[in-house]
């Protein structure tokens, strides 16, 4: 069974390539790493080697995007420094509806979840230590 490649992958395999070069029209796919690409993509998924030519050549460079990728990221922050941001009543009250809503597929989860720790056997012997 071959695995599922989605369009969004391709898309950000043809970002990827894209950084490798100046701002351009087009991904060239006469560059070799543009081939190794292809070439994979037949190899490992099946993929038509034309109709991919075809999509990477049809491939707007967005020098914008590439800008903001190569960006360092923000300061990491402490957790009470996300806290405010993340964790608001609005938020809290949403959270709580959703699981109210999908309380029997979220109870589902844990016990299978629960179920499948208790098979593996580095997990069904582990047994809590009291302090001394």
């Amino acid at each position: 069974m071959r695995p599922v490649i989605r369009p969004r992958f391709l898309l950000c395999a043809a970002a990827l390539l894209a950084l490798n070069v100046e701002p351009a029209i087009a991904i060239d796919t006469s560059r070799s790493d543009v081939k190794d690409f292809i070439a994979h993509m037949v190899d490992a998924y099946a993929f038509k080697k034309r109709p991919l030519r075809k999509l990477l050549t049809s491939a707007q460079s967005q020098p914008l995007i590439v800008e903001a990728m190569n960006k360092p990221a923000e300061k990491a922050k402490l957790w009470y420094e996300y806290r405010p941001i993340f964790v608001t009543e609005r938020r809290i009250r949403e959270g709580t509806e959703f699981w109210i809503a999908h309380r029997q597929a979220l109870d589902q989860a844990a016990c299978a979840t629960v179920s499948r720790l208790n098979t593996w056997p580095q997990y069904s012997a582990w047994k809590p230590t009291t302090a001394a």
